[in-house]
Parts: structure tokens; C-alpha cells; sequence
């Protein structure tokens, strides 16, 4: 099953599309659940590498969809 990333909230927050180093988070709704750590996916490195890792682990929790959040 491929898994759709979208960058909505990132580029609304930025008004650029996700690049470079940094911690990026990863979320399988618009609006994070902080309270819910399966709901998100945090990871450190270039946004690439972070993205790679963020699908894995969304793939392993069933997700459709992953959320670049801000």
C-alpha cells in the first residue's frame, strides 16, 4: 500500500515546501495528538531521510496518509 505524504501544514506554517536538517514530525491527521505517540512519527536528520523512516513507520502502524507537520 503506498502512502500519501502531505506537506499542507508545513508549507501553510513556512510558505515553503520541507527541506533540509532538522526534527520532523510526521502525523496520520492535519492537527497532531500529542497525547497519542502512535499517531506520530518524530525523527531527526534531513528531511529525505526523515521521510523514508516516517514511511516505514507508517507503514508498520497501518497508515494511509502521513502529515509533514510544522
Amino acid at each position: 500500500m503506498k502512502i500519501e505524504i502531505k506537506t499542507i501544514e508545513f508549507l501553510t506554517s513556512h510558505g515553503k515546501n520541507p527541506r533540509g536538517f532538522g526534527y520532523w514530525f510526521f502525523s496520520k491527521t492535519r492537527n497532531i495528538d500529542w497525547d497519542d505517540e502512535a499517531s506520530f512519527v518524530a525523527v531527526k536528520g534531513t528531511y529525505s531521510a526523515a521521510k523514508r523512516e516516517a514511511l516505514r513507520e507508517a507503514s508498520t502502524r497501518g497508515w494511509e496518509v502521513a502529515y509533514v507537520q510544522p
